[in-house]
């Protein structure tokens, strides 16, 4: 929020003039007024659950597991994680087996969307999940 007031600032400030140079970049006023009025796109809560494949585990976060996950659907590739108290150890277990044998398990998944792409993503529960 802090960021968007400063942006507008000093666009709205430099939009009388002929042109503004941040960084040496110039911005001529009518495209400075253009982006001022310009609302900044916002992400959107979606649920991203369905058969994965699990391409990767890191573990170098002591309290956060990440994996790379392929949507069986649709070949969608993304990091997702969770926290290790937050799935009971038969979860954990499907995911390891899932990521050893190369095989598919069902995820639950809270995502963040932003523009079409999946900017954050929790894993919420690990199901076996047979393909049909």
């Amino acid at each position: 929020a802090d960021f968007d007031m400063a942006r507008e600032e000093i666009l709205r400030s430099g939009s009388n003039a002929q042109s503004i140079e941040v960084n040496d970049l110039e911005i001529a006023g009518d495209a400075a007024r253009v982006i001022s009025r310009a609302r900044r796109a916002e992400s959107e809560e979606k649920q991203a659950n369905g058969n994965y494949s699990i391409l990767a585990t890191d573990l170098r976060q002591p309290d956060e597991i990440r994996l790379r996950v392929r949507s069986l659907d649709n070949g969608r590739e993304f990091l997702a994680s969770f926290k290790d108290q937050t799935l009971d150890r038969s979860q954990i277990r499907l995911l390891q087996d899932a990521e050893w044998s190369r095989g598919p398990v069902y995820l639950s998944i809270n995502a963040r969307l932003l523009r079409g792409q999946i900017t954050a993503a929790t894993v919420i529960s690990v199901t076996q999940q047979p393909l049909a």
